[in-house]
């Protein structure tokens, strides 16, 4: 009889755990199906349309959109040359966004079409990597309770929301992070999973070149066999192979990326600031739980030392790498770049808790149920405070700009634009002419050669690039044309 009930007790705390599970990832779902704008937006967001555009017409080198009688070499440095572009020998350019996140995109697009395609492709990005991070803890043996807290954290997360709503490629790596990890771990009960682990790490190096980082971990997670690191290099090298061939074919190079040389882009100069962006924005991001990782190297049991050093060189190898980059110390949401490492950060956090939930298991309910009413509380102050789901409704002002130029400005138009480049490129035909690369000189030249084709001249502006602009080229009349939102569209009415 006692066997009994303690089998239908474990029963039914599966069935609670199950419904748990299936609650968080309903309501997660609908969240980012309701505010998910896949557009070709900014630099990054209309990069990876474009690329996965090029892909699909197989055209990895596309021309310059260019004026008759000013050739791309009569105009300064990325004259025509869209955000996400870089300019090559002749009339032509390549993308300089990696190929992992625009396969995806295209593989969509092939089945949903170019409209639906790509919101259902990061769509199911978050949700697997919502559940990957689930299994990552289950397999960590945090616990069923712990597990599924920690995966709330991640995705009611502000930074995971507003990363896993717009066409970015931050999710992404994070999934592929956690699952070369998960696979990783999975192998030492079988040794098959080291040469999954191997095809799932390389491609997480051709959606984000700096996944490299994740061979510090990797060579601690994997069991210390001869057999699971050949297996892990056997799996690796087919999709290494391929990278290197596609790198080639649009680098020129297989070793080489679209970013060309960065080194400039680095330096300890801002270390400083990216520290304090660290302290102060991960508790936002994580909730004050994250804290907890104070604690972990005083905890006994739980994991494995070589494993527990793993997971501490997959957070340190991003934390560290991205503090001394240009950008990561700007604002709350440039933490993008280490999102791949929040995983680890969850799971120490989860760890030092495990102790006390199995310890005292009478009130392990009733903690989780409180933990969980913060974390949603906390998460959802933050998530309204930064705006983190508006992202993709602001996105939408690029295909809505592009609409009016392509449905109401004449065809074969020229469009000065820097901000939009981007969109632009991406669904229009129109000319592109970088508003910030060219001088007034440039300008009259372009200006007259319009009139004699008889090409009218647009200015595309966000609030931000507006005076700037407007100061530079004055020797135009510009007559607002339209604005959508807060984007101005300038028609050129005229020189004075």
């Amino acid at each position: 009889m006692k066997e009994a009930v303690i089998h239908l007790t474990a029963r039914v705390s599966r069935a609670s755990y199950a419904v748990r599970v299936l609650i968080l990832f309903a309501c997660l779902g609908m969240v980012l199906y309701r505010h998910t704008g896949a557009y070709a937006g900014s630099s990054d967001t209309s990069g990876y349309m474009n690329d996965a555009r090029l892909l699909a017409d197989g055209e990895l080198h596309p021309h310059q959109r260019a004026i008759g009688g000013i050739p791309p070499a009569s105009l300064p440095f990325m004259g025509y040359i869209p955000l996400g572009f870089l300019p090559l020998a002749g009339d032509r350019m390549y993308p300089t966004y990696p190929m992992g996140m625009p396969l995806c995109i295209l593989l969509g697009s092939i089945f949903l079409g170019w409209g639906a395609g790509p919101s259902v492709v990061i769509w199911l990005h978050a949700m697997a990597c919502l559940a990957a991070t689930l299994l990552f803890f289950r397999q960590l043996k945090v616990g069923r309770e712990l597990s599924l807290l920690g995966a709330m954290i991640l995705g009611t997360s502000p930074l995971f929301l507003f990363m896993s709503l717009q066409t970015m490629s931050d999710t992404p790596a994070t999934l592929w992070a956690t699952l070369t990890v998960l696979a990783c771990l999975r192998s030492s009960g079988k040794p098959i999973y080291a040469a999954l682990a191997g095809v799932v790490f390389s491609y997480a190096l051709l959606v984000r070149p700096t996944a490299l980082l994740m061979a510090f971990p990797v060579v601690l997670l994997l069991p210390p066999t001869r057999r699971h690191y050949l297996l892990f290099i056997g799996g690796a090298a087919p999709v290494l192979a391929g990278i290197a061939a596609l790198n080639r074919m649009v680098y020129g190079s297989a070793l080489a990326t679209g970013y060309g040389n960065v080194y400039d882009l680095f330096g300890v100069r801002f270390l400083h600031e990216t520290l304090l962006n660290y302290v102060s924005s991960l508790p936002k991001e994580l909730t004050p739980l994250v804290a907890l990782i104070i604690i972990f190297p005083f905890v006994r049991g739980g994991i494995a030392s070589r494993q527990k050093v793993g997971l501490w060189l997959w957070i340190l190898a991003l934390f560290g790498f991205y503090s001394v980059y240009f950008c990561t110390h700007e604002t709350w949401w440039y933490l993008r770049f280490v999102l791949p490492a929040f995983p680890p950060l969850i799971a120490i956090a989860m760890l030092v808790l495990s102790p006390a939930a199995r310890k005292w298991p009478h009130f392990a309910m009733a903690g989780w149920i409180l933990l969980a009413a913060g974390i949603l509380a906390w998460n959802a102050n933050w998530t309204s405070k930064l705006a983190a789901t508006a992202i993709g409704d602001f996105e939408q002002v690029y295909p809505e700009t592009c609409d009016y130029l392509r449905l109401r400005t004449p065809p074969a138009s020229v469009v000065m634009c820097m901000q939009a480049s981007g969109a632009v490129f991406y669904y229009t035909n129109d000319v592109i002419v970088r508003s910030d690369s060219i001088g007034n000189n440039d300008f009259m030249r372009i200006a007259g050669a319009c009139e004699k084709s008889n090409r009218s001249i647009y200015m595309v502006l966000f609030p931000f690039e507006r005076d700037a602009a407007l100061a530079r080229f004055s020797r135009g009349r510009w007559q607002l044309a339209a604005m959508v939102r807060d984007v101005g569209i300038y028609r050129l009415a005229g020189l004075k």
